[in-house]
């Protein structure tokens, strides 16, 4: 048996408030359960963002004070990777539905389709809101679930929607260049083909990441001496990274086939976004757990981001990253943990519980 939803606390971006109450009447009358807020420019949404959780955003493309709907949502993207956004476009404004899907909208319907009246019209639009809530909020703590091939299944319908996403920018990018053919510039027609040749990566990293993700499967978990790892990660960056390495000897952790990708991954990352040349890596005790510490020396992590880094997609709305990390050390019970200073370098912190390490 079904249960009523709760309710959802939408925020929409809208200055018309003659359209924003067309839609509030509408979901008074047939969706009950979603409350819905205005926010009439950029400027008062992003306060109200601030200071307030959402299930979903709804957001006009033109606004007042010179800022758009994709200035807000890449506002909204910063900070949460989670949130849906559905934004509403102009008609045949396919370049506008393309650069938000860009940016990270997971729905877009054209403005013009809700002002007919059409009830159809705006059934889809509550639809795929209710839908995207249900799924986002399923999928988002995907690394507190213990069940695998329910991990693999939610993993599944992230790539999905993705996908899906990615293809729509391709329709819309030929559609561009096939309506205007005679007409367009080429610097127009370089965009359509940049938008579709970006797409295209974005598919293949998406399935990719979900090989990688799904061969978790059939992880086998074993003990990994710490010190070995770190001399073979280390060994991938040659002279690009210095890394010191200060674990205790004959350190063990029991964990997954994979957690040399963990260490690179976090290597990497110190490198490509962190601009970082040393590294070093650490063991302690605290309350009969291992700590395993590894800090560089680059640019840290921007304050408030430090949990955020961990969701899938974070920075790119590609591939799984940190997020992936996390999923391999919580395979044994294993956590992690960005505990740095901005401006100072990133400090990740695993710990690893008693059980699941030894000291030859």
């Amino acid at each position: 048996m079904e249960t009523e939803p709760s309710n959802y606390e939408i925020l929409y971006l809208e200055d018309e408030n003659f359209f924003f109450n067309i839609v509030k009447m509408y979901a008074v009358e047939n969706y009950s359960f979603f409350k819905i807020t205005n926010a009439p420019d950029v400027s008062s949404a992003k306060e109200l963002f601030k200071h307030n959780k959402y299930a979903a955003i709804i957001c006009d493309y033109y606004l007042p004070e010179g800022e758009t709907g994709i200035d807000f949502l890449k506002f909204v993207r910063l900070r949460s990777v989670t949130v849906p956004v559905v934004f509403l476009t102009g008609v045949d404004s396919k370049d506008v539905a393309i650069e938000a899907l860009n940016n990270g909208a997971d729905f877009y319907i054209e403005k013009s389709n809700l002002i007919t009246g059409d009830e159809n019209n705006f059934h889809t639009l509550f639809q795929e809101l209710e839908k995207l809530i249900k799924r986002k909020s399923r999928n988002n703590p995907i690394y507190h679930e213990k069940d695998i091939r329910k991990k693999i299944d939610m993993a599944f319908d992230i790539t999905d929607h993705d996908i899906k996403n990615c293809l729509t920018v391709i329709e819309l990018a030929t559609d561009c260049i096939q309506d205007d053919y005679e007409t367009l510039e080429k610097s127009h027609v370089r965009d359509s083909l940049r938008n579709i040749m970006s797409s295209v990566g974005v598919i293949k990293e998406s399935l990719k990441s979900f090989c990688e993700y799904k061969q978790l499967e059939n992880d086998a978990f074993d003990w990994h001496s710490v010190e070995d790892i770190v001399k073979r990660v280390s060994k991938q960056f040659g002279s690009r990274l210095e890394v010191r390495s200060m674990v205790k000897t004959g350190l063990s952790i029991n964990t997954s086939r994979f957690i040399d990708k963990v260490f690179y991954n976090l290597f990497d990352n110190a490198i490509r976004h962190g601009n970082a040349k040393k590294i070093s890596c650490y063991s302690s005790f605290e309350e009969g757990n291992l700590i395993l510490t590894i800090i560089d020396d680059g640019v840290g992590v921007k304050e408030g981001f430090e949990e955020l880094i961990f969701r899938r997609g974070y920075g790119n709305n590609t591939g799984y990253g940190l997020f992936f990390c996390a999923e391999v050390l919580s395979m044994t019970g294993i956590s992690i943990k960005e505990s740095g200073t901005e401006g100072e370098g990133a400090r990740f912190e695993l710990v690893v519980p008693q059980g699941t390490y030894k000291i030859d």
